[in-house]
Formats: structure tokens, sequence, C-alpha cells
């Protein structure tokens, strides 16, 4: 049974391997899929950020569903998503199409993130816990560089389509051992979340994410920017306003008063954000 657990966490780590690498690995390609799809530079831009805002809109609901219905089954579930994107990615001919394709590999890839995090958390005890999430980070560190390096090995010998091609087989590693290996677990004490605080959330996400976005694109100072901006600090405070008043809050957010879990989040929002720069 330790045994199998360690395995576990080898398959957890290459499914959060491989969505942190789709946050990279597509702008080594960008020039290529250019010239193939005659994509201009607003369609490259959201070839990349497609995968990126529903990523970011998607993990905290996610996880919400999965303390509730099953953390494995979500978990398998997400990585279906992500295997069936990145199939149809590989398959697209037309620019339009890769976007949605890219958009629809994100939803996979937002359910997947926060849920590696619980299932590796419910299987280890005290004891190993600290070590397996050690392991678990290192990993999504992994897959941010070789994104780059590995998009790049590929062009030198295949089409742009290869960087999605890769997917395929550490998507379909993970479906089959998570399913052996991985154990199912709930929060038995979950509660029906609060509905107004699980709709703001995502939406705060969304707006900042969409924001930084368009401020690139568009300009800091551009209207729309500062407009999405202020809408997601809106929302970011309609959804702590709330929290702090329902009975079933989302997120705990005296959480934040733990220097080590702010400080690790804001690191993590940091690094994950630099990498779709």
């Amino acid at each position: 049974m330790q045994a199998r657990r360690w395995w576990m966490l080898g398959v957890t780590c290459l499914s959060v391997i491989v969505i942190n690498l789709d946050l990279t690995i597509l702008n080594i390609a960008l020039p290529a899929i250019s010239a193939a799809l005659h994509a201009g530079t607003g369609d490259l831009q959201w070839l990349v950020d497609a995968y990126a805002l529903v990523f970011a809109g998607v993990m905290l609901p996610a996880g919400m569903l999965g303390d509730r219905l099953g953390r494995k089954r979500l978990l398998l579930a997400g990585m279906a998503v992500f295997l069936a994107a990145s199939l149809w990615c590989a398959l697209s001919v037309s620019v339009g199409e890769l976007i949605a394709a890219r958009a629809f590999m994100g939803l996979g890839a937002g359910i997947v993130f926060p849920l590696s995090l619980a299932v590796v958390s419910a299987a280890f005890g005290d004891d190993d816990r600290p070590k397996a999430i050690g392991i678990l980070t290192a990993g999504i560190a992994l897959g941010l560089p070789l994104g780059p390096v590995l998009g790049g090995v590929l062009l030198q010998h295949f089409s742009w389509h290869s960087v999605f091609w890769i997917n395929v087989p550490a998507a379909c590693v993970t479906l089959a051992a998570g399913a052996v290996l991985m154990p199912e677990s709930r929060n038995p004490a979950a509660r029906p979340p609060d509905t107004p605080s699980a709709l703001l959330g995502p939406a705060a996400v969304t707006c900042l994410v969409w924001g930084c976005i368009n401020g690139q694109d568009h300009g800091w100072t551009a209207t729309s920017t500062w407009m999405l901006l202020a809408g997601s600090a809106v929302l970011l405070a309609a959804f702590a306003f709330r929290e702090r008043r329902a009975a079933n809050p989302v997120i705990d957010l005296a959480l934040l008063r733990d220097k080590r879990f702010a400080w690790g989040t804001a690191a993590s929002v940091a690094v994950d954000r630099k990498s779709v720069v």
C-alpha cells in the first residue's frame, strides 16, 4: 500500500507537468501556426490566452465539486477533457477552431490542477504529506520551463501539430494508471456551497486574468483594460463581503492570516502569471 501511494504520486506529477507544460509549449510554435493557418497577431494572442483564461476561471469551482463528487473521479474526468481537447487542437484546420480547442483544453487543465493537490493530500498521512506535496510542487515547477525546450525539439523534426500530439500519450497514461492507483476521496463534512460566492469568485479571477491579457494586447491605459481590472476588484470585494456572511463559505478567509499560506499562494500566482506573459 505504501509503494502504491508513491506510484500514485508519480502519476499525479505527470498530470500537472503536462498541463503546466501547455502554458508555455505553444509559444515556440506560434510562427509555424501563423504561417500555416494565416493567423494574425490578435489570433496568436488568443491562442495562448484562451487556455489561461479558462484555466483560471475553472479552478475554484472544480475544487469545490471534487470535495463533493469525488476528487479522483473529477480529476480523471478533467484529464479526459484535456485529452479530447489535445486531439482537437492537433486536428484543427483553422485558427478559430484552434482557439476554441485551446479554451476547451484550459477547461480540462483547470479541473485537474486543484484536484491533483487534493488527491495527494488525502492519500498521504501527516508524516509523508509534506514530502509528497513538495514533490508535486516540483513537478508543477518543472512543467513551465520544459514547455519551450520540448517545443523546440519537436518543431525541429515535426510540424506544429506535434506540440499537441505530445499530450496524448501522457494523458492516456495518467487516465489508465490513475484509474488503478488513485484512491477515491471526498470531504464527508462538505456542505452545499454558497451559490453567490461560487459565482463571484471565478468571475473575479476571470476578469483579473482577462484584464492582464487585455493590458498586454491593448495597453495598460486602455479603457477596456481598466474596466476589466476594476470589475475584478469590485467582484473580489463582493466575494469577500459575501464570504464573511455566508453560512457555507467557499474559502476560509482566516487562512490569509497564515503568512506561509498567504505568501505561498502569492508566489504560485506570480509564477503561473509569469508563465503566460
